[in-house]
């Protein structure tokens, strides 16, 4: 179990960007995926000034903008990965 995971883990893996042809059109293989990480560190960044700045500190406010990072990233990920099949 360990060899495998060890194995995982070292794996190098590399973003490649390629031209992928569509029924819609061209579309950029992993562009969505990195749309999705700038857009959680948007809400990692609108977190921190919502829980110390926004009004005083809101810190529920603040805890519910940083959560949808997480989020954002995975839905962005399994887009790219419907595009490329």
């Amino acid at each position: 179990m360990q060899e495998r995971l060890w194995s995982l883990i070292s794996q190098k893996r590399s973003i490649s960007i390629n031209l992928n042809y569509t029924q819609g059109g061209v579309y950029m293989a992993g562009q969505i995926g990195r749309l999705g990480l700038a857009a959680s560190a948007v809400s990692i960044l609108a977190s921190i000034y919502i829980y110390f700045m926004h009004d005083g500190g809101n810190a529920d406010l603040g805890i519910f903008v940083g959560l949808w990072a997480p989020t954002l990233i995975l839905f962005s990920q399994e887009i790219d990965k419907m595009m490329e099949e």
